[in-house]
């Protein structure tokens, strides 16, 4: 997409975004704001999108504020909920923002800065908030990160006199991270970026939550002993096991554990009659089991059972006879023939447990009534004993797999690959 103040560029986890208004040292206006604000949005909600660097064009500005000839010439001045930039008002982003600061940043543009966790400074970069020589002041922001960032005297040798700051001082006085040659400027920004992106997103999105919210307490046992969503999510997620899972293994960790891009989501089916055709290896659990949750989602069923376990079959139907009515579920047992008449029914849904080839049958009877399947299949399972595997230890778990429910299990091994020295 294209923009007319900014340019984005996409560098697969890494988004780069430029202030474009070189003619006006990429000082910025309303329509600039809104612009950015919807591009920090998108930022925000892409799953695939981890670190951001945000720089001005050109080699003397990174962005000199407040575009005070648009509203000097008449320009309609509008406020948008994100503050600055679309970013300092901005409160709730928990990715990493990184600050390639390139010539002036004065103003909001230094404000934009100081809402981004690194500042990377160009040699020719300087920093100040002038607004009191204006009779103005740093709204955006900037007399509240400042003196949380270096302290407050420190920040207010800036504030209360407005004055310049180099890229050097600025360093010493601890907002800035590096500085650097401009021509190296996005390159040492990247580097940075990289080091971000090598770690785990979740640890890095619960690390700056947690370091940014724990602010607003006074003390640090209150902000150590408080709750945060953010390390709830942290423990549950598979980044926390796969970190320590591949330190263990000496390798490389894989973050996240296959699943960028990857979403969650609740489908609601419509109420009606749901079919469930039950396997005679676990006749009782993948009958319950899903007769419960079609059920929880306010479904009623009709239930197949295997024929090859009667006894229970008949149990179950005698059961659920007892404690249900026919309204609200029906058990019908019988052969192949049943079995196959059963599929062809005109359910809202239909679920089936069982073998590859009788589900191709199944499958077919559902599509003759464009019904709605989930298949539940088993399918063979080797094991593979690597050379260095410890033989003994090896068959007994091997076996444990396989003598579980006799075998009958989709997951159950059968049949395993050893090195011909084993």
């Amino acid at each position: 997409m294209d923009y007319e103040f900014s340019k984005l560029e996409k560098k697969e986890k890494l988004w780069i975004i430029t202030l474009n208004r070189p003619e006006r040292m990429n000082a910025l206006h309303s329509p600039a704001h809104f612009e950015l604000e919807n591009i920090f949005n998108d930022f925000s909600n892409d799953e695939n999108a981890w670190v951001a660097i945000i720089t001005g064009e050109g080699e003397r500005a990174f962005c000199a504020g407040n575009d005070l000839r648009y509203q000097a010439e008449g320009g309609k001045m509008e406020r948008n909920d994100t503050g600055f930039a679309g970013l300092t008002s901005r409160f709730n982003l928990n990715k990493p923002l990184i600050a390639a600061v390139n010539g002036v940043a004065m103003g909001g543009g230094f404000e934009i800065a100081l809402a981004c966790d690194l500042i990377i400074a160009s040699e020719n970069a300087t920093f100040a908030l002038p607004e009191p020589k204006v009779g103005l002041a740093a709204l955006a922001g900037g007399m509240h990160r400042l003196p949380r960032q270096i302290g407050m005297k420190r920040a207010m040798s800036m504030m209360l006199t407005g004055r310049t700051v180099g890229a050097e001082e600025g360093l010493n006085l601890g907002f800035v991270n590096e500085v650097t040659g401009i021509e190296e400027l996005m390159k040492t920004a990247e580097n940075w970026a990289q080091l971000i992106l090598d770690c785990s997103p979740t640890s890095i999105r619960t690390t700056k939550d947690v370091a940014m919210t724990g602010l607003s307490h006074a003390n640090i046992e209150d902000a150590m002993s408080a709750k945060y969503e953010s390390v709830i999510n942290l423990f549950k997620s598979e980044d926390f096991i796969e970190g320590p899972l591949a330190f263990s293994e000496k390798r490389k960790p894989n973050f996240p554990l296959g699943l960028l891009g990857a979403k969650t989501f609740v489908q609601f089916q419509p109420y009606g009659v749901i079919g469930i055709i039950s396997p005679w290896n676990f006749p009782l659990n993948l009958s319950i089991a899903p007769l419960i949750e079609v059920f929880a989602a306010g479904n009623n069923a009709m239930m197949k059972l295997s024929e090859f376990v009667p006894a229970t079959s008949e149990l179950t139907e005698k059961l659920i006879n007892k404690y249900f009515s026919e309204k609200e579920v029906v058990v019908i047992n019988g052969g192949p023939k049943t079995s196959q008449d059963f599929a062809g029914l005109p359910f809202d849904h239909l679920l089936f447990t069982g073998s590859t080839n009788v589900a191709k049958k199944v499958a077919s009877e559902a599509a003759a009534n464009l019904v709605p399947l989930t298949l539940e299949l088993g399918g063979k399972s080797p094991v593979i004993v690597g050379p260095n595997a410890k033989m003994k230890k090896s068959v007994d778990k091997i076996m444990m797999g396989k003598l579980l429910n006799s075998g009958q299990i989709c997951v159950s091994p059968d049949y395993v690959f050893v090195p011909e020295n084993k």
